[in-house]
C-alpha cells in the first residue's frame, strides 16, 4: 500500500495494481480544487504497467460519488499540446546576465532587469513548438521594482 499526493502522476514506474483516490479535490497552494481531467488520467495511468507484474491497472475511489467524474475523466481525451512555453527563472536571467557582463555583450547596463529582459528576448532562440513565455508581464514587473 502506498499513499501519495497527486504528485505520483509525475512519472513514477513502480507496480501498482490499483489507484484508489481517496478524493478528486486537493489542495493546490492556492485553494482548493478540482482535479483536471489529465491529472486524473496521469495518476490513474500509475497503475497497470507494461512489464510490470501487473500489466492491467484498475483505477476507482473512495467516496462513490466521485465515480461518476472519474468516470468522465478517463473517457475524455486529453487535448494535444500544440506548443509550449518556456519561462525563464530568475536564474536563467542571472545567469544570462553574469554572462553578458563577462564577455562584454549586449553593450547594456547588466544590473538593469528591464534591460537584461529585454535583451535575452532578443537573443533567445527556440525552435519548433517552443515559445519564451509572459516576457511582457516579467519586463512589467520590472518596471515596478
Amino acid at each position: 500500500i502506498l499513499v501519495a499526493s497527486d504528485a505520483i502522476g509525475m512519472g513514477l514506474n513502480l507496480s501498482i495494481r490499483r489507484i484508489i483516490f481517496n478524493s478528486m479535490i486537493k489542495v493546490n497552494g492556492d485553494g482548493v480544487t478540482r482535479l483536471d481531467h489529465s491529472s486524473v488520467k496521469q495518476i490513474a495511468g500509475r497503475a497497470g504497467r507494461r512489464n510490470s507484474p501487473f500489466p492491467m491497472g484498475e483505477v476507482t475511489c473512495r467516496d462513490p460519488a466521485d465515480m461518476e467524474y472519474l468516470h468522465k475523466c478517463m473517457s475524455t481525451d486529453i487535448r494535444t499540446i500544440r506548443k509550449a512555453g518556456l519561462l525563464p527563472t530568475a536564474g536563467h536571467i542571472q545567469h544570462f546576465s553574469d554572462a553578458i557582463e563577462q564577455y562584454g555583450l549586449g553593450g547594456t547596463d547588466s544590473s538593469n532587469l528591464g534591460s537584461m529582459l529585454d535583451l535575452f528576448g532578443d537573443m533567445a532562440k527556440t525552435r519548433g513548438d517552443f515559445f519564451i513565455c509572459r516576457q511582457n508581464e516579467m519586463k512589467g514587473i520590472s518596471a515596478w521594482i
